[in-house]
């Protein structure tokens, strides 16, 4: 356990030249034009400094889903809040947005990856079948309560569960499990749970551990449970087009919550990316793909509960 904090601290301070630069970058993309420059020039310098900030967000996530099984809206959404709240987006909105046009990429790169994991059969479909009544209840339900906080609110909130998360995946011993049948009501309790959390904050750490829990081996649990979120997915992608429907000081390219300006480029290069991080985590050791994760979320944690004060 020494070795492995170790080894995050001495990751933490490696990468946090890395945030200087992106503020730095997104400085610069975000400034208003000056005498020096045609306003025509600088639009364009800031469409292109836009797109490449983004697709390279996109690309990092597409890495980590691709390495970890999931974690694409673990690096979206704090990525996306950074940036809109240099924009002139109404900070009212700033998750929102964020988390609308997360989860509208992750519809479209988790459908990619769940047809991949369906052709190598590990997907459980008669168990995703059981959990769509819970599931869609609970994508309802949160993306409603989503609505009536306000962004800070849940920028906090986000960023103490991933905090949370990080403790738990830190924390966890890899054992052997048995396979355990579980009841229908609890089954769509915890649907209900995961629902519920992904129409709140676009994320829903909750599937992979709960189906390992019950004996599920990782590679359906981690099958299964990208097939989940992909569906979940979608779902709050509808949500958040209605609840967004008539806000006043949307993006012009927005349906609701959704900037469609932002998710094509995301989801062309998470697309693109997912398979490298892949063929990356095949050749890693576990444990160091289980401490880049807990780095991650303590990098995301920091910065969202900061970004919330």
């Amino acid at each position: 356990m020494k070795k492995e904090l170790l080894i995050l601290l001495l990751l933490l301070l490696a990468l946090s030249p890395a945030f200087d630069i992106l503020g730095q970058v997104s400085n610069v993309a975000f400034n208003t034009p000056t005498d020096q420059h045609s306003v025509v020039a600088e639009l364009d310098n800031l469409l292109s400094w836009r797109l490449l900030i983004y697709f390279g967000a996109a690309a990092l996530a597409g890495l980590v889903a691709g390495m970890l099984g999931g974690g694409v809206g673990l690096v979206l959404i704090p990525t996306l809040v950074y940036i809109l709240r240099q924009d002139s987006l109404p900070g009212h909105m700033v998750m929102h947005v964020a988390i609308g046009v997360t989860v509208a990429a992750i519809s479209i790169i988790g459908t990619i990856g769940s047809y991949s994991h369906s052709r190598q059969h590990t997907v459980n479909w008669p168990l995703v079948a059981r959990m769509l009544p819970g599931l869609v209840l609970g994508i309802i339900g949160g993306s409603l309560l989503a609505k009536a906080l306000s962004s800070n609110v849940l920028i906090s909130i986000f960023g103490y569960m991933v905090l949370l998360l990080a403790l738990y995946t830190l924390l966890a011993k890899d054992k052997e499990t048995t396979v355990i049948k579980v009841k229908m009501i609890v089954l769509q309790l915890v649907s209900l749970a995961i629902g519920a959390v992904g129409g709140i904050f676009g994320v829903s750490p909750i599937a992979v551990p709960f189906f390992k829990h019950t004996g599920m081996s990782i590679k359906v649990a981690v099958g299964t449970g990208l097939v989940l979120g992909t569906i979940m997915a979608y779902g709050i992608v509808v949500m958040y087009v209605v609840t967004g429907w008539g806000v006043q000081g949307l993006p012009a390219w927005s349906t609701g919550y959704v900037d469609w300006s932002l998710v094509v480029p995301i989801s062309i290069a998470g697309s693109i990316f997912a398979p490298l991080g892949a063929r990356l985590a095949y050749r890693m050791p576990k444990q160091l793909l289980k401490v880049l994760f807990v780095l991650l979320l303590i990098l995301v944690a920091i910065h969202m509960i900061w970004t919330a004060r």
